[in-house]
Order: structure tokens, then sequence, then C-alpha cells
């Protein structure tokens, strides 16, 4: 998958776009008031300084919500989890995902991420190795299907997320909103608005909030389709929802590769750190904060 992804022409071009684009792309944040952003925020700024500078969302716990006490509570999640997995632990694996679930709020117990947890019982630890394997960027499931993936959504992948150690992005509603937004403008500034879209940048919206939806910021563009939590449908679902993760991380490496002296390089040196792991980490931060309305990233004359 990971070389057929990256060797794609469309996938190629739009890698090279977001390299070239994203340090100057402007964005417009207008964000209300609410538990998880006490105090709103209005700002001007571009994509590549929403991180560190514009991060903000208290999750369950947190007391700021920046993105200094957002890595430090992700990498205490994620250091919890890998250690009870590493140890082979079932009480200490589903501790450890139940307080990853609390801090992401898991917004239905009954047929979400807890009751499935529940259900894996001793089984969980193994369940995260094999499908962590299967979710590795650098050699991701080679049929694309993920087949041994049977249940995901947005608290799962916060899961999935913090158990890899290679950056693979937690695929939720307002990074699916941010990055099929990213594709449609690269369509349109490149002559390619009128072809159909490309299945390798297919991005799916998550859930039923309009707002988060391609055609909240292009009305006429090309529907990349909608992943829910449908019972009876688990694992159709878990794999496009898998593959579309993957495949932003894939994305995510290659645009920072091609991008190695400006793109999301100011947070990591503030910490003396320019690992790829700190720039992968902004740069999914970035995808989630314009995902809050994706219209925030084309201008109004652009708009169909």
């Amino acid at each position: 998958m990971r070389q057929m992804f990256l060797q794609d022409a469309d996938v190629r071009e739009f890698a090279e776009w977001l390299a070239g684009h994203l340090p100057h792309l402007k964005v417009r944040l207008n964000m209300n008031v609410s538990p998880y952003m006490p105090n709103g925020l209005v700002a001007e700024t571009t994509f590549d300084q929403l991180v560190p500078d514009c991060y903000r969302w208290r999750f369950t716990g947190m007391a700021i919500g920046d993105w200094q006490e957002t890595m430090i509570r992700m990498k205490e999640l994620s250091t919890e989890l890998r250690a009870a997995v590493a140890h082979q632990d079932p009480q200490g694996t589903r501790i450890a995902c139940e307080a990853i679930v609390e801090w992401g709020a898991d917004r239905n117990s009954r047929v979400g991420a807890s009751a499935y947890l529940v259900s894996l019982g001793e089984k969980l630890p193994l369940y995260l190795q094999v499908t962590g394997q299967a979710l590795r960027l650098a050699d991701p499931d080679p049929t694309g299907s993920f087949r041994s993936i049977p249940r995901m959504n947005s608290a799962l992948c916060k899961i999935h997320s913090l158990y890899a150690v290679d950056g693979l992005p937690i695929y939720e509603s307002r990074v699916a909103a941010a990055i099929g937004t990213l594709v449609e403008i690269w369509r349109r500034r490149s002559g390619r608005g009128s072809a159909p879209l490309s299945p390798m940048l297919r991005f799916p919206a998550v859930g039923n909030q309009l707002q988060r939806r391609v055609r909240r910021a292009f009305p006429d563009a090309v529907d990349p389709g909608v992943l829910s939590y449908n019972l009876g449908s688990e694992i159709a679902t878990a794999g496009r929802w898998a593959s579309a993760a993957v495949r932003v991380g894939l994305l995510m490496e290659e645009t920072l590769r091609r991008s190695p002296l400006e793109l999301f390089v100011a947070w990591p040196k503030r910490h003396s750190s320019h690992t790829s792991e700190a720039r992968m980490a902004a740069f999914i931060g970035a995808l989630f904060m314009a995902g809050y309305d994706p219209q925030c990233m084309v201008p109004a004359t652009a708009k169909a």
C-alpha cells in the first residue's frame, strides 16, 4: 500500500504543492466559546503557524489546552498504553485505553470505543499489537483493506494513534475536513477542479456534522463520502477509516520530506528538537485546528 500510494502521480503532485504552499497558506480562525475553547479564538495566521501559536483545545482533564499541555498529556497517555501492551497486561491496557477515551470525550459509550474495549477482554494487548502492525506507516497492510481492524471510530483511532510510534494521525471529523479541503483547493488551483477525484486522495468526512465537510467550503466539490460508526457495517467502515488515517500519515511524511527547512520547524526548534515525530505532531495539530471550519483556509473569491 505504501509504495502504491507514494508512487501515485496525484499524490506526488499534491505533496509537492502542500510543501510549497502550506508555510504561507492564510488561515482565519473564528472559534466559538465552548467548554473545549473557554475563551474562543479569533486569529489570522498561516497554516504553518497554527502550531504552536494558535493551538487551543481543552480535552478532558486539561487546564488550558495549549500545544505544550496537549503534548505532555498525549505523551503520558501513550507511554502508559505502550508499557501495558508490552507487558501483555490486559487490565493495565484496558485502563490505559479508557484513560485515552475519557481524555478524548467518547460520545456514546454504549456503541463506541468503551464497549468494544470491554468486549475484547484478555485479548486487548494482542489486538493492539496486531492492529498496530497493520497501521505502521513504514509497512501498512499491503492489501489496503485492513481486515484485522473490525471496528473504528474517532475514539478508537486516538488509541491506535497514541499506541503508534511513527506519527499515525488521529483521523476524526476536523482532520478529515481539513485534508479534504486542502485536496480541493489544490485541485482547483491546478486546473483539476472538473476532473474525477483520485481514489488515493479521497478522504471521507466523519460523522454528521455538516460544517465539517468539503462542501462547506466548496458547495460543488466531489463528495468523498462519509464515515459513520454504523452497526452492521463495522468492518467495511473500519477498513476505510484505517486507510484514510494511514494515507494522511503517509502524505504528511512525504510533505515534510519535501519541505525539510520550512514546514513545521518553529516549534521543534524551541524545544531543541528537529525530529520527524515532533513535526508530524505539529502537522496533525494544524489540521485539527484548521478543520474546525474548513472555510477558514479558503479566500472568499475562491469559493464556488
